[in-house]
């Protein structure tokens, strides 16, 4: 028993429990956010220092690389760091489909996609986007 009561079992002592499926689902789900809320800082050797809140190792990668080659005034600055919080919402959201499944089934028993899917879709889009303004990509 630790400090504030009995621990709770994990998502995979549960399902060798033989506990109910969505119970399994919902103590998986709840230990995503609690991975996710892990704070990760990386050093970034050279260039800017990271924005605040920017913790994804993918999207620290970018922002190190990118703002070791380049420099930016501050209009171009802004759309990069928008940018960069993109790709790491779209990381993000790509963990949390793969922790989940593509897929579930909703109360009315029908197949429905996993909302985290068109959000990293999105943020994808925007990231792409931004990139081909700051003439990262061609088009």
């Amino acid at each position: 028993m630790g400090l504030r009561g009995p621990r709770k079992l994990t998502s995979k002592a549960l399902k060798d429990k033989g506990a109910r499926v969505d119970r399994v689902r919902q103590r998986q789900q709840e230990e995503a956010r609690q991975q996710r809320a892990l704070l990760r800082v990386l050093p970034v050797p050279d260039g800017r220092p990271l924005p605040e809140g920017l913790t994804h190792p993918t999207a620290v990668a970018f922002w190190a690389e990118t703002t070791r080659e380049f420099t930016f005034d501050a209009q171009a600055l802004a759309l990069f760091r928008q940018g960069v919080f993109s790709l790491q919402s779209a990381e993000l959201a790509r963990e949390e489909v793969a922790a989940e499944g593509l897929s579930s089934i909703d109360q009315a028993g029908r197949r429905a996609a996993h909302p985290s899917v068109k959000t990293e879709l999105e943020h994808r889009r925007l990231f792409a986007q931004l990139c081909r303004q700051l003439g990262f990509l061609k088009e």
